[in-house]
């Protein structure tokens, strides 16, 4: 038998003699008689659990693969460098290969895994944003509402830092970002309420600052560096939320945030953001190309020429070509 394993012989061979000896118990009785029939399920069941267990030895043996050869028709790939496939000539099967000396480092890192996204910190400062002025889309559990519900009540006097308060006690630690959503249902109305026209300034503000953050950094060797090496951001965000509101004038906004811990890193927060201050003032924001528009005079359409006059001017233009 080629090509058959030599543990799969052994198998078959010691079933075989089993067989037999039940063949010989078979052969002393009659048919019809119980006995008869019992010995012949043996046998069919013996047969059954034979062929199962060639089953489960040939699925578990893992034979080599040749990837060079087609497994359908056995014949030799034909590469295309084009588009990095193998292609058999006789089925046409297509089987896409990884050539490792075309690939770079960084795709052989990221090949088979999951995506990355490093969030920008224009990210964060954004989402605080829309989580403050409750104009995110933040979905809430009933649940958690009707619990801070029954724990604070209802009306102006609810803060968003009761509300997350009555969170910490109820264990609900998934809901800690939507206490500002929380807080504006029990109220009736956000507790910061910026319009259209505010919002976008805030954005423009960040926006200016956002660009000299990391020189700035660099240049004052501040900031803790996260495991990828990559710069955080030295102030928080509730510190630079409530500079933005200062440059939009609203002032009455401060109070609704929570401050910095401790009066030495309060100090040297606003000392930093003194020098970047005078930093982004001093850089000018890009000017547009500008351009003059002139006005340029078109030409006034001609009256449609009539039938007549075309054949005459034919004609004309055909005598001045005899002529000459």
């Amino acid at each position: 038998m080629k090509g058959v394993s030599g543990s799969i012989i052994n198998m078959v061979d010691m079933h075989i003699f089993t067989d037999e000896g039940l063949v010989s118990e078979q052969l002393q009785t009659s048919e019809g008689q119980i006995e008869y029939t019992l010995i012949a399920m043996k046998r069919r069941m013996l047969f059954e659990q034979c062929q199962a267990e060639v089953k489960e030895i040939s699925l578990s043996a893992n034979p080599k693969v040749d990837s060079s050869r087609c497994p359908t028709c056995h014949s030799l790939f034909f590469y295309e460098a084009d588009t990095s496939t193998n292609t058999c000539r006789q089925c046409g099967l297509s089987v896409f290969v990884i050539e490792h000396a075309t690939q770079s480092w960084h795709e052989r890192g990221n090949y088979n895994t999951n995506p990355k996204h490093y969030y920008a910190k224009k990210e964060h400062f954004q989402q605080t944003l829309l989580d403050m002025t409750c104009t995110g889309n933040r979905r809430v559990p009933v649940s958690v509402v009707t619990f801070c519900k029954a724990m604070l009540g209802r009306g102006d006097h609810i803060t968003y830092k009761q509300v997350f308060v009555a969170l910490q006690a109820g264990g609900y630690s998934r809901f800690y970002n939507s206490r500002y959503e929380v807080a504006a249902r029990l109220r009736g109305r956000p507790e910061i309420i910026l319009s259209p026209r505010e919002i976008d300034k805030v954005r423009g503000n960040y926006h200016r600052y956002d660009v000299c953050f990391y020189d700035f950094q660099v240049e004052h060797s501040i900031g803790n560096r996260s495991r990828s090496r990559r710069l955080r951001l030295y102030w928080p965000v509730r510190f630079i939320m409530v500079e933005m509101f200062k440059l939009i004038d609203r002032h009455d906004l401060i109070k609704h945030v929570k401050g910095v811990a401790g009066r030495k890193r309060l100090k040297l927060y606003k000392q930093y953001w003194e020098k970047l201050r005078i930093m982004v003032d001093r850089r000018r924001p890009q000017q547009l190309r500008e351009h003059t528009l002139t006005l340029t005079r078109l030409p006034r359409p001609q009256p449609r020429m009539t039938l007549q006059e075309y054949r005459a001017l034919r004609q004309l233009e055909c005598l001045s070509s005899s002529c000459l």
